[in-house]
């Protein structure tokens, strides 16, 4: 995304640095893992958490780089404090907002209209999600098609495409 993106921008779009910080800190603490560099990974750290600060969707990183590190086995001290590090920090910005506030922070703002899962909501989160995705969310469909027809793929294809609605 250019600057001129975000300053010609008609609201303010968090998402967008918050996903150029994720992937920072993706890369550099990749970087550090294959390195074996303290100094990428604590600077992965700091990227992962200024992700978590700006979109409380950063978090995901957390779970996806500690499954990245077990597959690689390179599991390690180094590691796993570098990973504590944006937990720990959330964790301490919660514990100052329950202490101010006396209620942690809210994570939507969204006030549903009936129950989580009524079928209403459920329509109304695809046809919110199919509009952002567009044609992208077709490509998982287009996979059966296209791809092998194993059932393997099938699934996947189909596991995609239901995840991409969420």
């Amino acid at each position: 995304v250019t600057p001129i993106f975000l300053v010609n921008s008609h609201l303010i779009m968090y998402d967008i640095p918050g996903i150029a910080l994720w992937l920072a800190g993706l890369a550099c603490f990749i970087n550090g893992v294959d390195r074996d560099k303290l100094s990428f990974l604590l600077l992965g750290a700091l990227f992962f958490t200024m992700s978590i600060f700006v979109f409380y969707q950063g978090m995901a990183v957390i779970p996806l780089t500690f499954l990245y590190l077990v597959l690689q086995r390179k599991v390690s001290k180094k590691t796993l404090i570098a990973l504590a590090i944006p937990v720990v920090l959330f964790l301490a910005f919660m514990a100052a907002h329950q202490a101010a506030y006396g209620k942690l922070p809210s994570f939507s703002y969204f006030e549903p209209i009936g129950l989580p899962m009524s079928p209403y909501l459920i329509l109304m989160r695809i046809r919110g999600v199919q509009g952002v995705l567009g044609g992208a969310a077709i490509l998982p469909v287009l996979g059966i098609w296209l791809f092998p027809k194993s059932r393997a793929s099938i699934y996947a294809a189909g596991g995609v495409f239901a995840a991409s609605l969420f």
